[in-house]
Parts: C-alpha cells; sequence; structure tokens
C-alpha cells in the first residue's frame, strides 16, 4: 500500500526552504562593516620624484644660466618723487575740511545730527574766523622822531594830510554800497570802483607807515595805520570774493566794525591837531582836521 504525501507538509517544505536561500542571498550580498579605524586612514601617493635644475654658469659672469633671460641691461629708473598733502589755501577750503572734520567727530559720539549741526557750523566758521585776523603794527614798525617841537608836528599832520590827499579817487561809491552794485547787481564799474577804494586804503597804509613820526603822536599815527590796513584787507577780500567766498563772508562780517573804528582813528587824529600850539592857515593840508566832525561835514 503506498502511502500519499500530505500536500500541506510539502508545500510548507517548499516554503521554507525559498526563505531560507533567500535570507543566504541578502546576507551574501550585504557590504562588510567599516572600522573606524579604516575609516580616518587616509591613503598616501607618494609624490613623483623631481628633477633638480642644473645649475651651470656658461659665460661665468657669475649669473646663473637660467637667470639670463631674466635680466635687462636696461637701467631701473625708479620714480622717487612721492606726493604730499598740501593744506589748502583760501578759508572756503578750510571751512569745508574743518565742517567736515566736526561732522565725523559729532557723529562718533553717537548724538543726533539734528542737534549739533548748527554747532558745528559755528565751530567751523569761527576757527576760521581766527585765520583772518590781522596782527596790528606796533611802535617797532614806526619811525619815530626824537624831536617833538611844535614845527615838527606841524611838518608832519601836514604830511599826513597830504598823503590822504594824493591817495583819494573823487568820485568813488561808499564802500559796501560798491559791493552791493559790483556782486549783487553783477556791475562791473562797481566792481572796479571797490578795487580802487581798495587800493587807496592799501596806499595810505603803506605811505603813512613810511612817514616819520613824532614820539607824542605815535598813538594817533598807528590807529590810523592799523585801520587803513584793515580796510584794505576787508575791500580786497571783497573784490576776491568769487574765489574766497568764506573770507569775503568773515571780512564783510568785520567791515562794519573797521569802518567804524577808522572814523574813530580820524577823530582822534583830528582832536590830537586842534590840541596843538601852532595855528595852521588855509594854505596847510593839515587843516583839513580842523573841521573834521563838526556838524557841517557830518
Amino acid at each position: 500500500m503506498i502511502h500519499r504525501l500530505n500536500p500541506r507538509i510539502v508545500g510548507a517544505g517548499i516554503i521554507g526552504v525559498a526563505l531560507v536561500f533567500g535570507a543566504w542571498v541578502l546576507n551574501s550580498l550585504q557590504a562588510a562593516p567599516i572600522s573606524p579605524e579604516a575609516a580616518l586612514s587616509v591613503a598616501t601617493v607618494p609624490a613623483p620624484a623631481r628633477a633638480a635644475i642644473a645649475v651651470t654658469d656658461s659665460d661665468r659672469d657669475g649669473v646663473e644660466d637660467w637667470r639670463e633671460p631674466l635680466l635687462t641691461a636696461e637701467p631701473v629708473i625708479l620714480n622717487t618723487t612721492t606726493a604730499t598733502y598740501t593744506r589748502t589755501d583760501t578759508v572756503t577750503e578750510r571751512v569745508g575740511i574743518t565742517l567736515m572734520e566736526n561732522y565725523f567727530l559729532a557723529k562718533s559720539t553717537g548724538k543726533p545730527l539734528a542737534d549739533v549741526n548748527e554747532t558745528i557750523a559755528k565751530q567751523a566758521f569761527d576757527q576760521a574766523l581766527t585765520t583772518v585776523s590781522d596782527t596790528p603794527y606796533s611802535n617797532l614798525d614806526l619811525i619815530i622822531l626824537p624831536d617833538d617841537a611844535p614845527d615838527t608836528i606841524r611838518t608832519y599832520v601836514n604830511a599826513v594830510a597830504l598823503t590822504l590827499e594824493n591817495n583819494d579817487v573823487p568820485g568813488l561809491l561808499h564802500n559796501v554800497r560798491a559791493f552791493e552794485q559790483a556782486f549783487l547787481q553783477q556791475d562791473e564799474k562797481a566792481k572796479k570802483q571797490l578795487v580802487a577804494i581798495a587800493a587807496m586804503y592799501q596806499q595810505n597804509c603803506i605811505d603813512l607807515l613810511a612817514l616819520p613820526v613824532p614820539s607824542t603822536v605815535r598813538s594817533e599815527h598807528l590807529s590810523l595805520v592799523n585801520t587803513m590796513c584793515s580796510m584794505s584787507k576787508n575791500l580786497t577780500s571783497m573784490v576776491n570774493s568769487s574765489e574766497d567766498p568764506a573770507l569775503a563772508l568773515l571780512r564783510l562780517k568785520r567791515y562794519e566794525d573797521d569802518e567804524a573804528a577808522l572814523a574813530q582813528a580820524m577823530i582822534m587824529f583830528s582832536d590830537m591837531v586842534k590840541r596843538q600850539t601852532f595855528s595852521l592857515n588855509t594854505n596847510d593840508p593839515a587843516s583839513m582836521f580842523l573841521n573834521f566832525g563838526s556838524p557841517i561835514n557830518q
């Protein structure tokens, strides 16, 4: 009697064999694990052998052959001229530099610029104003006469009056009026008159400084000299306002004070002439000082 195998048993056996075979295949395909030592190792490739350059000097001039093509027979001339910073000459440029320096300095403090803008501008102009201050002449710049006799003083005051008369230019506009017409109205004729006024003050300054002065009147003389020189510088700066507008502005700012100082110097000189013991007649140029400041001529 032949026994038949149970189909379920046969199927289970086939499935078991298949699972075992599949596990074996997957295990064989899995990569071998890499050890930490193997992962950190770096493969080194030996560098190729170097061929040394032959150091030869065929012409025996002390220069190796490989350097010969790099040399030149032409002399190497180095330009030794170096550019140096030159501080600007005009007041306008100096004001601009100071303004920017003060701006960045204020900005570095962290303060709101709206609070310091006006202060920055004022400081820049105040600093520039110190650069246009005039150095007054002193007694050391004068030719002092040891003789204070009345005739000596009479000769001196006549010489002063003659200097002012000779340098006077009739028909000139008033200083500030000439400035307004010259630059606000672009009047070339007024500009020429402003140049003539500045030249007149400058010549008075030069001529008065060259006059011998009696020692008792040197104070009055210095006042005339210094105020004439200041007025000349003020008006010259106004003439050159297109070249240095900040300087012209600063000079215009002090012009009124200098003009008042000149008027006071003329009054002091006139009072000095009136105090003298000698008398002046109409032929004396200094007689102009006798009526100076009177209601008729004001």
